[in-house]
């Protein structure tokens, strides 16, 4: 699992990304898809224009536990800017783990990515 100090580090960039007046609405999510693909898709489904990825090279059980960490940050008060520039959709419901469709024999590779995309 990823140390307390990186978590940490990864809510600032969070935090910092939000601050910005570019920024109207973000997403957290978890893949391990190549960056090309999972930027495009978001971009086409949604309509999102801007893709980072905060965390890389997990297993699976790293990045699930991250994004939740991650969700759980941004939904936790209702004052930050993290929550008012969260997805309204899903700010104030119930954490949803990702369904993690990494097949069972790569769940221990180093191939996943926690990401954030707004718009």
């Amino acid at each position: 699992m990823l140390d307390e100090a990186t978590v940490n580090r990864i809510k600032d960039t969070m935090r910092s990304v939000c601050r910005s007046p570019n920024v109207h609405c973000y997403k957290i999510g978890f893949t391990s898809a190549p960056s090309f693909k999972r930027a495009n898709s978001h971009r086409n489904k949604w309509g999102y224009t801007s893709f980072i990825i905060l965390a890389d090279c997990l297993t699976r059980d790293e990045a699930l536990h991250l994004e939740e960490a991650l969700f759980r940050e941004a939904t936790s008060d209702r004052k930050s800017i993290l929550w008012k520039r969260h997805e309204p959709e899903t700010r104030e419901g119930p954490y949803r783990r990702s369904y993690g469709g990494t097949p069972a024999d790569k769940a221990n590779l180093n191939s996943h990515c926690v990401y954030m995309i707004w718009q």
